[in-house]
């Protein structure tokens, strides 16, 4: 596809885009990126470079953003339009269901977390909800991960892999992450099992 291909698609789909998405969606759309970017764990921190040293060498966080940047670049090319929308408002939903247990309470003594962009894209996980007091060790802290989904067939599909995941014994895992609730305790937890 030529650049000038590639621009004129782009103005095709942002003109359709708003024709079928109301602007109150697309308003919440960009503040939940905007809060996305601010808040989600970032991967640089994890750099064994960083300061006060990641736990993951420098050429590994590099491919695993290089492989993160690959699999958007990959999914926006073959993304349609309709999908476009749909993917918006499940974006508008994951942060209404994390500003619900950040924010809001839905879970007492949670807090939110939204993950990198690499358990994002790569293990499946938007965000994590972490249950616990602060100061408690590991052990008496708890984790739900979340995967947001927005259409019929994704979620057919999400479901029989998430079964087959389940039967040959693999839970989803989180790389990058660190804890809101004892910080400290879960580094060191990760450090030893890195």
């Amino acid at each position: 596809m030529s650049f000038e291909d590639s621009i004129l698609r782009n103005v095709e789909r942002d003109q359709g885009r708003a024709e079928k998405l109301s602007p109150a969606i697309e308003k919440a759309h960009t503040r939940t990126q905007d809060i996305f970017k601010r808040e989600a764990i970032d991967m640089d921190a994890f750099r064994q470079s960083a300061q006060g040293g990641g736990i993951y060498p420098d050429a590994e966080v590099e491919a695993d953003m290089m492989r993160v940047k690959d699999l958007k670049k990959k999914f926006r090319l073959q993304e349609t339009e309709e999908q476009e929308i749909v993917h918006m408002k499940a974006s508008v939903a994951e942060g209404l269901i994390y500003r619900g247990i950040s924010k809001y309470g839905w879970f007492p003594q949670a807090r939110a977390i939204k993950t990198a962009e690499y358990d994002d894209f790569v293990n499946g996980i938007d965000i994590m909800a972490e249950f616990g007091d602060d100061g408690r060790i590991p052990q008496n802290v708890m984790g739900l991960m979340i995967d947001v989904t927005f259409s019929g067939n994704a979620l057919e599909k999400k479901f029989g892999r998430i079964k087959k995941e389940i039967r040959e014994g693999h839970l989803a895992t989180i790389k990058y992450f660190h804890s809101r609730t004892t910080p400290a305790l879960w580094e060191n937890f990760l450090t030893c099992l890195a």
